[in-house]
């Protein structure tokens, strides 16, 4: 699978593939490729005529000696699936994604079931088999096995590039949603004109080699507190390796003596793309890191922390109580997915503090506030060691719809 995939050159937009589970594992390789991966599924028809094709060219006449793994794994023979409708067409059944996704899992789940198939022709109680992993097919007829794939009927393949088609164009639009990068210089040198000038020429000087060869589209402007580019969503995706870091912050650290606080934002205009730039370089700037707001109003970061998360920014999503707290609707938003990443939705202030990248005064605030405000209620205790208090342990509070 590796191998096909370093094939794929960059001229290529989207890739058809058979079967879902391939398509699952091809994604996996290509976690930052963003390029759309669509299935072609198998659907009834394509059954059916292979089953009559069995009966036509191998005298098929007693369907009980076809083994066929997909229609065993619905419990269904291959009679009942000729005769009655059960309710559930091939197709729908193949478009459930896999229980164990990715790569390796795939790889794992066909060498197991070509030994599985292998042992079935084995006990002799079958004449041929048919299978939905294509690739196998090659390594059984090695072995002797008179095994077939039910290839996919014209209106398969017509549904899968059609829908192909539209992933491609919904990735174009998406890649020219307005974008914009803020680079904020701190308040001590805001304060001073002269100093201000001469960081804000270098940074963008710095910032002017740094994309000089990637030809993303970027507009440098300045700002009231640094110089802001005016940009799309491909130029971000590649910024932040598809929001898992920031690429800037690493170059401009090893070539700038100050500091730089980086936000970015995506909107579906260009008004919404500055606001949330600016949430986010001020989360930034509050916080230490860069953080990304995208069109969904969801802050990212801090980026390529070990505590970067997502968290909603809309206080919309909030019970009407998150005022009683005195935090922001941001703060509360923080808090509550720190505790929903946690195994068992249970938080201290000290694994707060850690997600949070704040100081450990300020985590025990923030759920003291919240706690306050019938947010959070203390559910347990957690000693750590055998001197001292011992931690208290925090969960969100379970409102009924009613309320």
């Amino acid at each position: 699978m590796e191998s096909v995939y370093r094939q794929l050159g960059s001229n290529v937009d989207g890739i058809l593939v058979s079967g879902i589970r391939f398509a699952d594992a091809l994604k996996d390789l290509a976690a930052r490729d963003q390029r759309p991966v669509v299935p072609i599924l198998m659907d009834d028809a394509a059954v059916h005529r292979l089953l009559w094709r069995l009966h036509l060219e191998r005298g098929v006449q007693d369907f009980s000696r076809v083994y066929c793994d997909f229609l065993d794994h619905l419990h269904l023979k291959i009679e009942d699936f000729l005769t009655a409708d059960q309710g559930i067409s091939i197709s729908d059944y193949m478009a459930q994604p896999p229980t164990q996704q990715g790569l390796d899992n795939f790889q794992y789940a066909e060498d197991l079931h070509y030994q599985r198939l292998l042992s079935i022709w084995k006990t002799g109680n079958f004449d041929c088999i048919i299978t939905r992993y294509s690739g196998l097919i090659p390594l059984l007829r090695k072995e002797g096995v008179q095994v077939y794939y039910p290839y996919h009927s014209h209106a398969a393949v017509r549904d899968a590039c059609e829908s192909l088609l539209r992933e491609i164009e919904i990735r174009r639009l998406q890649e020219n949603q307005p974008a914009e990068i803020h680079f904020n210089l701190e308040p001590s040198v805001i304060s001073s004109n002269d100093l201000f000038e001469q960081r804000c020429v270098l940074l963008e000087n710095t910032l002017r080699e740094f994309f000089s060869d990637s030809a993303l589209n970027v507009m440098p402007r300045r700002s009231h507190f640094g110089v802001c580019l005016l940009t799309d969503r491909k130029s971000v995706d590649w910024c932040t390796q598809n929001y898992t870091k920031c690429i800037i912050s690493d170059y401009l650290s090893k070539r700038l003596d100050f500091k730089v606080s980086i936000g970015y934002g995506i909107g579906d205009n260009i008004y919404h793309a500055k606001l949330n730039a600016l949430n986010a370089v001020r989360e930034g700037e509050l916080l230490g890191g860069s953080y990304l707001v995208n069109e969904k109003q969801e802050l990212i970061g801090p980026l390529g922390h070990s505590s970067m998360l997502t968290v909603p920014t809309s206080s919309s999503m909030l019970s009407d109580n998150y005022n009683d707290s005195g935090l922001s609707s941001l703060t509360v938003m923080k808090v509550l997915s720190a505790i929903q990443n946690m195994p068992e939705g249970r938080i201290t202030a000290r694994e707060l503090a850690d997600k949070l990248s704040v100081t450990h005064r300020s985590a025990n605030h923030f759920l003291s506030a919240m706690e306050k405000a019938g947010i959070l209620a203390v559910v347990a205790t957690r000693r750590l060691t055998t001197r001292g208090r011992p931690e208290r342990v925090y969960g969100q509070v379970k409102r009924s719809a009613a309320s």
